[in-house]
């Protein structure tokens, strides 16, 4: 047969279609045959596009086969846990042909992981990345302030979480300052909002603490307290934060990252305020007791001043009595050194006297010798050229003195 025989034939038995025909009529019974679909896989190549949207594929390894995956930027907002490699999910959705490329893929509307549910792994997962940070370190906590004097809450205005925690503030400590920064609590712009309402309230001076706080409902109407951005300005405030979210049994990111974690709102106000009552009483036992210390401290110094006053009036008694004993001593010390100083100088002017007397001109007189004088000036007359004949002189003897007239002089040769 020939070649154009054979092609005659096989258009005579086969309609001949463009690609485009064929690539259209596959796409319309592939999807048309398969409907809705839920298939299991392991995520492989997760590559999320600068468009927003996400592609990936769905791996089976005990078949060795994949099937392509793609979740649309909308859908892909709403995935709670992050998509990574080795993930085992349940993906929902559609097949669909793509005909420029002749390739099927599976358009994903909703998402699951395997053996948990997405809140559960989404929740892990960001605890995991906070927890690696070190946001959630027991070290960087900082305790409250014993007495507060200005308070943000960051809660919606219109909620009970704020009345219940106004009622208990004003209760316990009507002097602190409540300052309220209203923002919604719940939706899928919640988490955004939050974030804005604890930055904002970082930059309000004087504040104390603030509180982030709303009611109780489900996992996803607190889901917004789990937002990454909300839990770093958290650890970034300046003041202690206080998280009081849901109920006793709800655990969200803001009460991991806080510095206090309240169970209630109810609560977190009975940590926050001291109870003025109580504080009242706790001043009022400090003042008596210190009123019983200052008395007890009075009678002590009192005590003590009299005990000193004694002591020195004994010790002054000795002082004088020892001051007198000293001056007595001292007084005869006095008094022998006296006495000792007159006998000596006594003996010293007795012995002048006996000097002076063997020296004395009487002395030498009462042996026999006499002192001739002028009659004149009294000079002594020691040679017979100091005197003339008719002068007059006296001559001392031992008893008494001769007034003479010189009648003659004879001096003596040699």
């Amino acid at each position: 047969m020939s070649y154009a025989t054979r092609g005659s034939t096989i258009r005579e038995a086969v309609p001949v279609e463009t690609v485009g025909q064929v690539t259209m009529r596959i796409k319309r019974q592939l999807e048309a045959g398969f409907g809705r679909v839920a298939v299991e896989g392991e995520i492989s190549g997760c590559k999320p596009h600068r468009s927003g949207h996400l592609y990936t594929k769905l791996k089976d390894e005990q078949f060795e086969c994949s099937l392509n995956a793609t979740i649309w930027k909308s859908n892909l907002a709403k995935v709670r846990f992050q998509l990574e490699d080795g993930l085992k999910v349940i993906a929902y959705g559609k097949i669909e042909l793509y005909p420029p490329t002749g390739t099927y893929s599976l358009i994903v509307d909703r998402i699951e992981p395997v053996g948990q549910g997405s809140l559960d792994l989404a929740f892990r997962q960001i605890c995991d990345r906070l927890r690696a940070e070190g946001l959630f370190d027991d070290a960087r906590k900082r305790p409250l302030p014993r007495i507060p004097g200005r308070v943000a809450v960051i809660s919606s205005a219109s909620g009970a979480a704020l009345r219940d925690f106004w009622r208990v503030a004003r209760d316990r400590w009507p002097l602190a300052e409540i300052l309220v920064i209203d923002t919604p609590v719940q939706g899928d712009s919640a988490g955004g909002k939050l974030t804005e309402a604890m930055r904002l309230a970082r930059g309000i001076a004087g504040l104390s603490v603030i509180v982030i706080t709303r009611g109780g409902g489900s996992r996803e109407d607190l889901w917004c307290f789990n937002d990454e951005n909300l839990a770093r300005a958290i650890a970034a405030s300046p003041v202690p934060v206080v998280s009081a979210v849901g109920h006793e049994v709800d655990t969200s990111v803001s009460d991991l990252v806080a510095d206090l974690r309240a169970a209630t709102p109810t609560h977190a106000a009975t940590m926050i305020f001291p109870n003025r009552i109580e504080v009242d009483a706790t001043l009022e036992s400090l003042r008596s007791r210190a009123e019983a210390a200052v008395n007890l401290q009075l009678h002590r110094v009192e005590r003590a001043i009299d005990q000193a006053d004694r002591r020195l009036i004994a010790a002054g008694s000795k002082i004088t009595d020892r001051a007198k004993n000293d001056v007595a001593r001292a007084e005869m010390r006095l008094k022998n050194a006296v006495v000792k100083k007159l006998a000596k100088c006594n003996a010293d002017f007795e012995r002048q006297i006996a000097v002076l007397d063997s020296l004395s001109p009487l002395k030498v007189l009462s042996r026999g010798y006499s002192v001739t004088v002028q009659s004149v000036d009294g000079s002594v007359i020691r040679s017979v050229g100091q005197i003339e004949s008719g002068s007059q002189i006296w001559t001392e003897l031992p008893d008494g003195r001769l007034l003479s007239t010189v009648e003659a002089k004879e001096p003596r040769n040699g």
